[in-house]
């Protein structure tokens, strides 16, 4: 537990405070960060609540394949989108 709280912490775990604190101007910073993290919340709940019934219908190998392919869609989409991983100028 203990390895995995840390390769989180050194991962995404601090993407999803730091992304948005960065992508909102500094007049809607505050009801932005607000905003995105009661979405956060909101799906972190959904897939917790919803694993077993997503495990159940495309069994374990498939949800685990599922979640990879979401990890490889964020990836691409923060080194394409995101000011300061993007390969254009910035």
């Amino acid at each position: 537990l203990a390895f995995y709280l840390c390769s989180f912490s050194l991962g995404m775990g601090p993407g999803s405070w730091l992304i948005p604190g960065e992508l909102f101007p500094n007049t809607l910073r505050a009801k932005g960060m607000s905003l995105s993290t009661f979405i956060n919340r909101l799906i972190a709940s959904a897939s917790s609540s919803s694993v077993l019934t997503v495990a159940n219908a495309l069994t374990w190998g498939g949800l685990f394949g599922a979640l990879v392919g979401l990890n490889f869609a964020v990836m691409l989409f923060i080194y394409s989108c995101l000011p300061e991983t993007s390969a254009g100028p910035n």
